[in-house]
């Protein structure tokens, strides 16, 4: 079982490159537009129970994600490689970094998450659990997450469908577009 991604680039140094706890592979696809293709080959995943893995079971683990991850770079033929972890797969990385040892040349952590873990208050939890099939709760979660700073034209291009999925295009209150219902909760990065 190889977890889903998508290469980008075709130079000699391999990099993985992990989404954060709301996002899948397309996170980085404005900010592709200016990585080093000659240099480097980018390995974009979606971590178990995200976009092309998401029916990958398993116990959704900081463990079980480095391992996939380690599998994923032997599937590449990639001996050594770099790894980038935004907000919560920043914690996965340190977890990269812990378990494949001398394999990761570098880690680029943007706004990691401690490697210890993130606990949540039951409210902030209840957000965070409503957030799998209600856009309205998502938008919220997006709002404290960013610190109410970003406009609300901001939340349609982070709240979206996901790609071939079974989002019906309807809109919530909140005006932005409808998610496909998730089938159990999201795995823990």
């Amino acid at each position: 079982m190889i977890i889903g991604h998508k290469l980008y680039g075709g130079g000699p140094e391999g990099v993985i490159v992990m989404h954060d706890f709301y996002g899948c592979r397309d996170t980085w696809a404005f900010a592709r537009n200016f990585f080093d293709t000659r240099n480097f080959t980018f390995a974009f995943v979606e971590v178990r129970g995200y976009g092309a893995s998401r029916h990958i079971p398993g116990e959704y683990t900081p463990v079980e994600a480095a391992s996939d991850i380690l599998a994923l770079a032997d599937n590449l033929g990639w001996k050594q490689f770099h790894i980038v972890g935004h907000s919560m797969s920043g914690m996965l990385a340190q977890r990269v970094v812990l378990d494949g040892g001398e394999r990761v040349k570098s880690a680029i952590l943007n706004t990691p998450v401690a490697a210890t873990g993130l606990a949540f208050s039951p409210e902030g939890l209840a957000v965070i659990t409503d957030s799998i099939t209600d856009n309205d709760a998502l938008a919220q979660a997006f709002d404290v997450l960013t610190g109410n700073r970003l406009c609300r034209e901001w939340l349609p291009f982070t709240i979206r469908p996901a790609p071939g999925g079974a989002g019906n295009g309807s809109t919530p209150k909140s005006g932005s577009p409808a998610r496909p219902a998730a089938k159990k909760p999201r795995p823990a990065i």
